[in-house]
């Protein structure tokens, strides 16, 4: 059991409140890069995502980049930290037009707001502003006494929850110890539990003087420090005798069919118990998507999501948190079938069926999560849903198709007949341990 009281979290109204949106948009807009632009973006210096990066290469030639609101929001909170840490003048500059535009398309400029209102807009800002930070700062400290207590403030976090990318953000945006910025620039460093509440209460102390786009990248940050901590420091329970193995628990098996498909591209997976957002992973990794877009469940005229990435603020507002949320507990007890639904990419609108087939007999000598079965390689991501892939399959497997050299080019080469099952078990194995660094801007 956590030792810690939960933090309030006010992921809808802190971001309107950092970038003056009302909301956030799912649907694709045109961002331009000129060549020049697409290099500075795509050479590493930046460390956009690399979802972020695909779409950029994606757009070749003088093709703009289709990004959501969201995806936008992200790059800009990349495109700030790099132009703030530059020596190049001639990168900053660079850097700056394609903020600028980026800012443009996103309508965010304060200077946008009626004079009538700004002030009051600048002073809920900054109320909202000041009033996370300091229940950040309140955590922090609770955390670190917490864990001093039960004597753990120097054990090791095993899944350190930060990114490559958002730990050289926080290098260059906080004021920690050298020790604890020359360890974030690091990849694969261990990190206690006491700094990890150094990086939070930075984080809470930092936040308010930072770019509207910078407090995203932190939030973003902070909230993934909080529920790392939150799953750290935990009563020890007392124990007789050495602990038993664990010899079993139920194994879920499931058919996913990506909706409207012919011949259907579907899988067969086995699980054991966990979140609706870690069956997500398995779900991407089994089909074959990049985790690039948003996502949700719709189980019984319910959406199941998480209210980080989805909730634009609006009091109608009403998803159940998938992080919370175990496949146990929206399943049927009595083990029948039942099937649910599963939205990637709400621009594109992939479409699955989701159907529990019941609790195989668990094999021993298994490891879960594998792919059992299936059929037909996954669609190209951003290749405009089901009308779009067939339109594509169509135009790379006749050579006198108009456009057959431009699709054949853009997916590099796509065989539709392909699927591997050991080659889906593994990359679900695998998983998708800083997949927020993809998402959690939306």
């Amino acid at each position: 059991m956590s030792h810690l009281p939960k933090i309030a979290w006010k992921a809808g109204s802190l971001g309107r409140a950092v970038t003056g949106r009302k909301r956030i948009s799912r649907k694709k807009v045109p961002l331009r890069l000129n060549a020049a632009e697409k290099r500075v973006l795509l050479d590493g210096s930046v460390g956009i995502p690399r979802a972020l990066e695909k779409a950029i290469r994606a757009a070749s030639g003088t093709r703009p980049v289709m990004f959501t609101s969201a995806e936008l929001s992200q790059l800009a909170a990349y495109v700030v930290a790099q132009a703030e840490h530059t020596v190049d003048p001639k990168l900053q500059k660079r850097l700056d037009v394609i903020f600028q535009r980026i800012q443009a398309l996103l309508g965010v400029r304060i200077d946008d707001t009626p004079s009538t209102g700004r002030e009051l807009y600048e002073r809920e800002r900054a109320r909202i502003i000041a009033e996370q930070s300091s229940a950040l700062a309140d955590y922090a400290g609770k955390a670190l006494t917490a864990a001093g207590e039960l004597g753990i403030k120097e054990n090791p976090i095993a899944d350190f929850p930060l990114s490559r990318t958002e730990r050289q953000i926080l290098s260059v945006l906080l004021g920690v110890s050298a020790k604890l910025k020359a360890k974030l620039r690091k990849t694969d460093t261990a990190f206690t539990i006491a700094e990890a509440t150094a990086l939070a209460r930075g984080i809470a102390k930092m936040f308010q003087d930072r770019h509207p786009f910078q407090q995203l990248a932190l939030l973003r940050a902070a909230k993934k420090l909080v529920e790392c901590l939150e799953g750290s420091i935990v009563k020890p329970t007392k124990s007789a005798g050495p602990k038993k193995t664990k010899s079993g628990g139920l194994v879920y098996q499931f058919m996913i069919t990506l909706m409207e498909t012919a011949p259907a591209i579907w899988r067969r997976i086995q699980v054991t118990d966990c979140t609706l957002d870690k069956l997500h992973e398995h779900i991407q990794m089994a089909m074959g998507w990049t985790n690039s877009h948003l996502h949700q469940f719709e189980i019984e005229g319910k959406c199941y999501g998480d209210p980080m990435l989805l909730d634009d603020g609006f009091d109608d507002f009403k998803c159940i948190d998938s992080t919370k949320t175990k496949i146990s507990q929206i399943l049927p007890k009595n083990g029948k079938h039942f099937a649910f639904g599963y939205q990637y990419d709400f621009g594109d609108g992939w479409e699955h069926e989701i159907l529990f087939e019941g609790c195989p007999k668990r094999d021993p000598k298994a490891k879960y999560p594998l792919c059992v079965e299936g059929a037909r390689a996954c669609p190209p991501e951003d290749v405009g849903g089901v009308p779009g892939f067939e339109q594509f399959l169509e135009a790379i497997t006749n050579p006198q198709h108009d456009e057959h050299d431009e699709w054949l080019e853009w997916s590099g080469g796509f065989d539709a007949t392909v699927f591997d099952a050991k080659a889906a078990t593994k990359a679900m194995r695998r998983g998708l341990p800083n997949w927020r660094e993809n998402e959690e801007a939306f």
